[in-house]
């Protein structure tokens, strides 16, 4: 009996990993225009990533002085974040408002902070764009629309005995656009990621709820974003030089 208990117990743990690693998987949601397909930048089963492989337009001309040495001066890229819509079809775990509104203020905030820890200077991120600043002037906009389109609630002791095996996945799915104005669509993107929360040996009980955890999902997932995206589009450009966008085979 005892080895049928543990064989059955071995047998639970190897369900419940292989079902883990179905709900870690991006979904197809029906939100992205260019189906789930085709991710020529980034195709993972957790985070896909589809861009355009033509050319940004060419940057704003420079001053009279600045031009002279084109050689010696960068201009970077402006990230703009507007607010991340909750497009779920499941509600969100939690009757409390403010809990949504941090989590999606969550996504948002973190893009704004990650971007900026991967992108080298003169970047910038804002959550708003407004023309009449002169020191954004000379920057390239690039806008990333958002929104949470799935959640995986997960197994609340799970999570608090185990671990990995209960953690609360999110996905993310966005449009990425160039332009102050989001004139010209040049991307989409998924990721879904999760996370346990952090039990701290039994102290933390926070852990038990999905609210909790999708925080974390959420950070992971735009953390992982945000160190990618530099590899498919250039941060600071030289010159009047034009930004291109990187294809599959770069």
């Amino acid at each position: 009996m005892p080895g049928l208990r543990i064989a059955a117990a071995f047998c639970l743990i190897a369900s419940l990993l292989a079902l883990g690693g179905c709900y870690s998987r991006v979904r197809d949601t029906g939100f992205l225009e260019g189906g789930y397909t085709d991710f020529n930048a980034v195709d993972r089963s957790t985070f896909k990533l589809r861009l355009d492989d033509g050319e940004y337009a060419p940057l704003p001309e420079l001053p009279a002085l600045l031009a002279e040495n084109d050689s010696a001066t960068t201009r970077g890229v402006l990230f703009v974040i507007p607010e991340v819509e909750w497009a779920a079809a499941k509600p969100f775990p939690s009757d409390d408002p403010e809990k949504l509104e941090f989590t999606l203020f969550t996504v948002r905030e973190r893009f704004y902070r990650y971007l900026l820890r991967a992108y080298p200077a003169p970047t910038r991120v804002r959550f708003a764009y407004r023309a009449t600043d002169p020191v954004l002037k000379d920057h390239m906009v690039i806008t990333l629309k958002s929104r949470v389109t799935d959640y995986t609630a997960g197994w609340g002791f799970a999570r608090y005995f185990i671990g990995y095996i209960g953690e609360s996945r999110i996905q993310i799915e966005g449009e990425i656009f160039e332009g102050p104005f989001a004139e010209r669509k040049i991307g989409e993107f998924a990721i879904r990621r999760g996370n346990a929360g952090y039990a701290q040996m039994g102290l933390n009980t926070k852990v038990l709820k999905t609210d909790y955890c999708l925080l974390y999902a959420a950070e992971e997932a735009i953390a992982t974003m945000s160190l990618e995206l530099p590899e498919h589009i250039a941060g600071v450009v030289t010159g009047t030089e034009k930004r291109a966008v990187a294809t599959a085979g770069r």
